[in-house]
């Protein structure tokens, strides 16, 4: 027979892809947290899909300009709150 339908065969590949789950489910935690204390911060809202995180900075996209200039006013504080939450955000851009 080709085919098996034993489904020990597919249980390496499961696991492989549930690495892939956990880190995007982290991810995504990870930025509505981040969202959260900025949107404490400014007292706007801005959503999930205008940031970005690489390198431990986080990028802002399609954000007007004068909520960019807030949050830049508020960095600081922005900054420890999500070190005291646990998050490793060096630098806000």
């Amino acid at each position: 027979m080709l085919f098996s339908t034993n489904r020990m065969d597919y249980n390496p590949i499961n696991l492989y892809l549930e690495k892939f789950k956990k880190l995007l489910n982290t991810k995504s935690s990870n930025k509505e947290a981040i969202v959260s204390i900025i949107n404490k911060e400014i007292k706007h809202e801005i959503k999930n899909e205008n940031i970005n995180i690489k390198n431990d900075t986080i990028t802002f996209t399609n954000i007007s300009p004068v909520l960019k200039n807030e949050i830049f006013i508020h960095k600081e504080r922005i900054i420890k709150q999500l070190k005291v939450v646990g998050l490793n955000i060096n630098n806000i851009r």
